[in-house]
């Protein structure tokens, strides 16, 4: 069965044939911004990444519970800064 499960999120995208074209100079520019030696497992993820390119193609955030894992995370690390280095 290939129609989404309950809390599957789905975006309905035109297909004029350009999409190919639009995401890859999208990432080509995001690419100038996101250098891999700027990654930080919890502050510029790859999540952080996904956000700003829906951002860009789709004028929209991806759902919240993404990267809510890494949000926790940063939360209690900034209430007890032994918990990561």
């Amino acid at each position: 069965d290939q129609r989404p499960q309950q809390g599957d999120a789905a975006v309905a995208v035109e297909e004029d044939g350009d999409e190919d074209t639009e995401v890859a100079a999208a990432v080509a520019e995001l690419g100038e911004s996101f250098h891999g030696n700027m990654y930080h497992l919890l502050e510029r993820n790859c999540n952080v990444f996904v956000e700003t390119l829906c951002a860009e193609l789709a004028g929209k955030l991806p759902p919240p519970w993404v990267n809510r894992l890494a949000r926790i995370a940063l939360a209690a690390n900034s209430c007890a800064p032994c918990i990561l280095p």
